[in-house]
């Protein structure tokens, strides 16, 4: 059940400090659309798994991946990366840009 949320954690946590505490110049977190609206009633910081795609006009679309929760280790092999949501939102509009952090070659 934990492997997912570790999964995320060290994706989205520990990788980025360990590439900043390595010296690894120009490392940016990626920003990506929301392709469709997702709804997350909890009053928490939401990191959903989506799919990546690229827009006709270039830009990182995310497309949610529908899943059963932190213990769905299945999402994984579906998805491309986590969209980091903020907190203080129940609806997430399509259109919007969030943080994504990629794990996957989507390309």
């Amino acid at each position: 059940v934990f492997f997912l949320s570790s999964f995320m954690c060290f994706q989205c946590y520990i990788l980025p400090w360990l590439k900043s505490s390595l010296g690894i110049k120009n490392f940016q977190v990626a920003k990506a659309q929301l392709a469709n609206e997702i709804v997350f009633k909890p009053d928490l910081s939401y990191f959903a798994q989506v799919k990546v795609r690229i827009s006709d006009l270039g830009f990182l679309m995310a497309h949610p991946v529908e899943g059963h929760g932190s213990g769905d280790l299945a999402n994984l092999v579906e998805a491309d990366g986590f969209l980091q949501l903020p907190q203080g939102k129940k609806i997430y509009s399509a259109g919007e840009v969030y943080p994504i952090h990629i794990y996957r070659n989507f390309l």
